[in-house]
This record gives C-alpha cells, sequence and structure tokens, in this order.
C-alpha cells in the first residue's frame, strides 16, 4: 500500500519540471553537506585562518616565508588535504612556528588576486613564498605529510 504523499511525489518528479526541481534540490543538499564538512575539516586542523594580505603584512617582520593555499570547502582534494597533511601534529608545528600558513577560500574578495598573481589553476592550488610575497615554487599536492614537510624545506 502506498501513501498518498508518495502518489503525489511520483507524480510531481514525473513531470519535466518536477525532475529537474528534484535534481536541483539534491544538488544543493549535496553541496550544503560539501561545504560543510570542509569548513568542520578546516576547523579540525587548529590552524589560524589568516588573509595573504595579514601573512604578508607579518611575513617580512617576523622573517617567515609564506605557505599560501586557494582552498574551496566544497574540494574533496582540500578535505583530504586538512585531514591527512594539515592535521598531522609536525606539518602544524611547521607552519605555526616557521613559516606563516595563508588560507584563501574561493569566496574569498582575495581569491582572485591569488589566482591572477600565482596562476592558479584549481583547488587546492598551494605555493611557497617569500617575505616579499614572491612565488618561489608550487607545492605538490600530496597526501603525505613527510612528503609536503620535505616539499617546504
Amino acid at each position: 500500500m502506498q501513501l498518498p504523499i508518495i502518489n503525489k511525489l511520483k507524480n510531481f518528479t514525473d513531470t519535466w519540471w518536477g525532475f529537474l526541481i528534484t535534481l536541483a534540490l539534491i544538488y544543493c543538499g549535496v553541496r550544503g553537506l560539501q561545504n560543510y564538512w570542509g569548513a568542520n575539516d578546516f576547523a579540525d586542523t587548529g590552524l589560524p585562518k589568516i588573509t595573504l594580505a595579514q601573512a604578508l603584512e607579518r611575513a617580512a617582520a617576523e622573517n617567515k616565508p609564506i605557505i599560501a593555499e586557494l582552498s574551496a570547502t566544497w574540494c574533496g582534494t582540500c578535505r583530504n588535504m586538512d585531514r591527512k597533511v594539515f592535521n598531522h601534529p609536525q606539518v602544524k608545528q611547521f607552519l605555526t612556528e616557521q613559516a606563516l600558513y595563508a588560507r584563501i577560500d574561493e569566496k574569498d574578495p582575495e581569491a582572485e588576486h591569488f589566482t591572477q598573481t600565482y596562476k592558479a589553476q584549481g583547488y587546492p592550488t598551494i605555493v611557497l613564498l617569500n617575505t616579499q610575497g614572491q612565488l618561489q615554487r608550487y607545492l605538490p599536492l600530496t597526501y603525505d605529510p613527510e612528503e609536503f614537510l620535505q616539499a617546504v624545506k
């Protein structure tokens, strides 16, 4: 026995506009979950979220290089980097004591400037900058914390 609501939903999704609305709702729900999980994964790293502008201001005074990452909360690779690399104790120690870590979210106002200046091609793009903000090199997208640390040193 089917409930009347099930029949109404089936009739709704059998129409082309009902099908499109259903797809749009599913897409929005999945994207919302991805954004939620991505924000939580970054928060779990415990790293401070400073802008690239803030990192550039501090870099010369503190004589530290900058590790800048263009990221997106919905990006699966970015989330894996947060969970497997940026959450690793040795990586966190390096990023807080020996370097400045700047996280630029794709929605941040400085994302377009970052993309143009450092020729970012996608998410994540991670770069090593000197104290003046000049590109030293692109860092590898690896889920191995030791490999990441070797690349930044």
